[in-house]
């Protein structure tokens, strides 16, 4: 393949986003029976303003919001957030600025940019990574008075004392999941304020407390927030659903590998999976595995098949099919799943 044909791949691959893997993954996972297997995500920020108040008063929304997002996300189980302290002791540990030596080249694809198998640095790399920015924020009182922002702007109120009523608040929010190198997004789920069911209703002493996250929650503000919250993480799983899941292997001993993901996944013995090794392209030989100098990859064929025997808390192993090795698998290869041990056959028609 010529540089020029090289290039174009790359820069398709590369707006696909490294985690999507590829769409023919060693056949389709048959339909599972009240099981479905997790994505590995890492969490993210989710960007807020802050909130004017009189005063000179600020409400920190966005404090307040991450604080509750890491744990409404493992309470939804709809992902599985990576767990780093493990997946470390994989050979690599995670996605860092590493000595190109220690890698093997493929080759030169265009000047300067450099081609390599081994995928260990990307062994602790999540499918996705989540973040998400408030759109807007506000609170309602039945006399028209409304605190917070829009995208039009902050509606930042003044010479107000004494206690107001607000009978509601309303909030707007997206989640993404993005590629955790090069950030491109892959997925997106809004939340409007229509979609909230959760209804609050608080008075506000302004000037005689602090609005900080102790009234946030004694108001009921979270509910608002998690619901939110909620409605955007099971949306975003909806969304994710449409590309394949996959996860990562370790290391080969004997006819055995090691994969990252276990019951946080909701993986069980004798689910079958499919490795897929890849070239990883980098602007720099001496870059590679610096997220700054990533390009796009290339995915291979499928490598070789085997069938999980072991589920840990967050690492699984996996005994290989030798019958089926066409290549060595490499640290890092890509895993996907071709068919759930606890699934239900198709009906053949007669």
């Amino acid at each position: 393949m010529n540089a020029p044909n090289m290039l174009k791949i790359t820069a398709i691959m590369s707006l696909a986003g490294l985690m999507m893997g590829n769409t023919n993954c060693g056949g389709s996972a048959a339909a599972p029976k009240g099981r479905v297997l997790r994505r590995l995500v890492e969490v993210g920020k989710v960007d807020a303003q802050p909130i004017p108040l009189p005063d000179n008063q600020v409400f920190d929304l966005q404090f307040v919001i991450n604080q509750q997002f890491p744990d409404v996300l493992v309470g939804t189980r709809e992902f599985a957030v990576i767990n780093r302290d493990v997946t470390g002791g994989l050979i690599g540990g995670g996605l860092t600025p590493k000595d190109s030596g220690l890698l093997h080249k493929i080759g030169v694809i265009a000047e300067k940019w450099y081609a390599t198998k081994d995928a260990e640095c990307l062994i602790s790399l999540p499918q996705y990574k989540l973040n998400g920015v408030v759109n807007s924020y506000e609170w309602v009182s039945g006399g028209g008075i409304r605190v917070g922002y829009t995208p039009s702007g902050s509606n930042a109120i003044s010479n107000v004392s004494g206690s107001v009523h607000f009978d509601k608040a309303e909030m707007d929010l997206t989640l993404r999941a993005k590629n955790p190198i090069d950030g491109t997004v892959s997925r997106v789920a809004n939340i409007t304020k229509n979609q909230i069911k959760t209804k609050v209703a608080f008075d506000v002493s302004f000037g005689q407390i602090s609005i900080g996250p102790e009234f946030y929650y004694q108001k009921g503000l979270a509910k608002v927030t998690k619901e939110a919250l909620e409605l955007a993480i099971s949306a975003l799983r909806a969304q994710t659903d449409l590309q394949p899941w996959q996860t990562r292997a370790g290391e080969v001993q004997d006819n055995f590998i090691t994969i990252v993901g276990g019951d946080d996944i909701n993986l069980m013995p004798g689910d079958q999976v499919s490795f897929q090794n890849a070239r990883y392209q980098w602007q720099n030989a001496d870059k590679v595995c610096d997220p700054a100098y990533y390009v796009g990859y290339v995915p291979g064929q499928i490598v070789g098949y085997g069938v999980v025997t072991d589920v840990g808390d967050h690492l699984s192993t996996v005994k290989i099919d030798l019958n089926t090795l066409k290549d060595d698998i490499v640290p890092g290869a890509l895993v996907h799943l071709v068919k759930m041990a606890d699934a239900v056959p198709v009906p053949v028609k007669k």
